[in-house]
């Protein structure tokens, strides 16, 4: 028994015309991403002849217009070269008012470039050998605004603050520099002020409960009669 090659197991036979019927794909399915402006869809016999490739939309089976609806990309040099035709290995729809399922018609080129490892590597080194800078304004997809996300801020930092930072700062400085006297000293201020506080709430509980004392004598000298 001989041994299997992997020139055996190619499909579809190399084609450098773009012309045999043997290499002609039609009808293949591809189905996109979702929710995406730009869809790219790689056919599943590698590298096409993009003269003989129709599109269609599996929706409403109109076929796509190159350029306006789709365009090829992965440009596969050295078939291009050994044919004289341009070959690619994918495709990307622009329109998003196209679905997101296509049929797709091609001529393969077959052999060898069944397989577009080669293509792939070569996008995958430009990708990551490219330097250039990226601008925020070229970013595609991203959000109007940002939702915020918990965090914590100084309190020196929030308007209105101002004072009660300042003397926080005399007390610590006071504790740092064993101040005694002035930490004392401010300590006895927050003291009255929270004493003066208390007065005051006191004594608006105390007019109060003499209104209401006052308010139960009339009603029961109303009812007595008196």
């Amino acid at each position: 028994m001989s041994k299997l090659t992997l020139k055996d197991q190619y499909k579809f036979p190399l084609d450098l015309t773009g012309k045999r019927r043997a290499n002609r794909v039609e009808g293949e399915v591809r189905y996109l991403m979702h929710g995406v402006k730009n869809r790219a869809a790689v056919l599943n016999h590698g590298a096409f002849y993009t003269d003989s490739i129709v599109v269609r939309d599996e929706q409403d089976g109109s076929k796509l217009t190159k350029g306006d609806d789709y365009i090829p990309i992965l440009y596969y040099e050295e078939p291009s070269e050994l044919s004289g035709k341009e070959v690619c290995t994918a495709i990307v729809i622009t329109n998003e008012d196209i679905s997101d399922t296509v049929r797709v018609d091609y001529n393969c080129v077959g052999g060898m470039y069944s397989l577009i490892s080669s293509p792939l590597v070569d996008l995958i080194d430009d990708v990551l050998t490219d330097d250039r800078p990226v601008h925020w304004g070229d970013l595609l997809g991203k959000p109007e605004a940002f939702p915020p996300t918990p965090h914590i801020h100084e309190l020196k930092n929030i308007f209105g603050f101002e004072h009660i930072v300042a003397e926080l700062e005399q007390i610590r400085a006071a504790i740092v520099n064993q101040n005694l006297q002035n930490y004392e000293h401010r300590i006895q201020q927050i003291r009255r002020l929270a004493a003066d506080q208390a007065k005051e709430d006191l004594v608006k509980e105390l007019r109060q409960g003499r209104s209401r004392v006052m308010l139960i004598s009339k009603i029961h000298e109303a009812s007595s009669g008196g």
